[in-house]
């Protein structure tokens, strides 16, 4: 008989050093321990603080109209942990992961690994039992997104097939830096000596950043729009992609959003990037491109009225790109509601002073238990931006009073936490509250 999930989940987190604990050390012990399973697997290993998990999803919605055999490590996850470990484009289901993390329990006694190392290692030995190994009769390969920072994250334990950095901002300073060119470095640090490197990252700071240290080890780098490029037509959403091995003209992006062109792009990039054995057409490029799912970025719910827009954005670039998706939208700012939340650790100011002219009513929540941002401490910020703000104690209560003050006609926003955006998805799943 299986331990059911919930109750492993719940042996680790009291089993388990509280925090944040980056390094190597402990999670190649334990890979050790355990056989080293990661040294079966070829990887796309991805780092950045915007945009990873939309390249991921691009990457293996490719690879899967491709037929190559895909597995998908992933994080955060939006309702249940099972979206973090997919095989084929398919959660784990729950008695997989629970017998999964009760061998990682075991196997960790005396190593002192942290919740986040124990299931990057729980992934990696699933996906090689799962058969996506390189003596596989079937091309495999698994698509690692790093959870924080790049250099020290325990996902950094692999030589992946190319690697990746998205866009890059100031997120998560505490632990990465306080400046963008510490934050770039720690991110480079999942580049590798002869490994091809590409990056969507724009000129600046940042990107000299990974310019010079691919130099220093010997990783060939290529930049967006400077190695590759993507020109979108304004009267299709169309695109072509161009680099050194020629030119493809592919169709708008499954995903919504100006910047989802240069995720796509990224992702491209890399499927560019591997070996010409893969064989990765552009006929499955193309598809993948327009198949891509990735719930909760610039998501629109048209069944709840008012509509509904749900989206992930967590930090100041995040809110960003959000804005200039609304400035495009049509709904005018005088008829949008935005239901708000933030964590202690983010720039919910800055967050806040971005998305403020795009915006009429607020309706602010607290979420994520003790890492969240006060209610009280949310809602004399957006009264310092001149906005009138209503206080919710949960979220099903939030949409109420957000549905109460919004036209029909209008739009309501939800946005400032991926843990907001989670209770979000949650709900959609009750139709009897949204």
């Amino acid at each position: 008989m299986h331990t059911p999930l919930a109750q492993v989940l719940e042996q680790m987190a009291t089993t388990t050093p509280p925090g944040i604990h980056l390094g190597l050390e402990r999670v190649e012990a334990l890979l050790q321990r355990l056989g080293n399973p990661h040294r079966q697997l070829r990887f796309i290993h991805v780092a950045g603080t915007n945009g990873k998990g939309s390249t991921i999803a691009f990457l293996e919605a490719i690879l899967l109209a491709q037929g190559i055999r895909v597995g998908t490590y992933t994080s955060p996850h939006l309702v249940r942990l099972n979206e973090r470990i997919r095989i084929q484009g398919v959660e784990l289901d729950d008695a997989t992961l629970a017998t999964a993390f009760v061998k990682i329990l075991e196997a960790s006694e005396a190593i002192p690994t942290t919740w986040f190392e124990k299931i990057t290692v729980a992934a990696l030995c699933l996906f090689a039992e799962h058969g996506l190994t390189i003596t596989s009769d079937t091309p495999s390969l698994v698509l690692l997104e790093t959870g924080l920072g790049g250099r020290l994250d325990a996902t950094n334990v692999v030589v992946p097939e190319v690697a990746l950095v998205t866009a890059l901002g100031l997120d998560h300073q505490e632990f990465l830096g306080a400046d963008i060119e510490t934050i770039a470095w720690e991110k480079a640090g999942i580049f590798k000596s002869s490994v091809p490197a590409r990056t969507s990252c724009t000129p600046g700071p940042a990107q000299e950043v990974l310019i010079r240290h691919a130099r220093r080890i010997g990783a060939p780098l290529q930049l967006l729009g400077h190695d590759f490029f993507s020109i979108v037509s304004e009267a299709d959403r169309s695109w072509i992609y161009t680099d050194a091995q020629g030119r493809l003209e592919l169709p708008p992006p499954g995903l919504a959003g100006r910047h989802q062109y240069e995720n796509a792009a990224l992702a491209v990039a890399a499927i560019r990037a591997l070996h010409s054995t893969w064989n990765v057409t552009p006929e499955a490029i193309a598809r993948g491109i327009t198949r891509v799912n990735w719930p909760g970025r610039l998501q629109r719910i048209a069944t709840t009225t008012p509509p509904l827009l749900l989206d992930g954005a967590h930090n100041p670039l995040g809110i960003v790109t959000l804005a200039r998706a609304l400035a495009e939208d049509p709904c005018p700012p005088a008829q949008r509601t935005v239901i708000f939340s933030a964590l202690k650790d983010k720039d919910s100011p800055a967050m806040i002073k971005i998305l403020a002219p795009l915006v009429d009513k607020v309706v602010v929540v607290a979420v994520g238990g003790l890492r969240g941002c006060p209610v009280e401490t949310l809602t004399q910020q957006w009264q310092k931006v001149g906005k009138r703000v209503r206080v919710a104690p949960n979220l099903a209560a939030a949409w109420t009073r957000a549905q109460e003050i919004t036209p029909e006609t209008g739009q309501i926003i939800i946005t400032g936490s991926l843990y907001l955006v989670g209770e979000a998805c949650s709900l959609l799943n009750s139709p009897s509250l949204l």
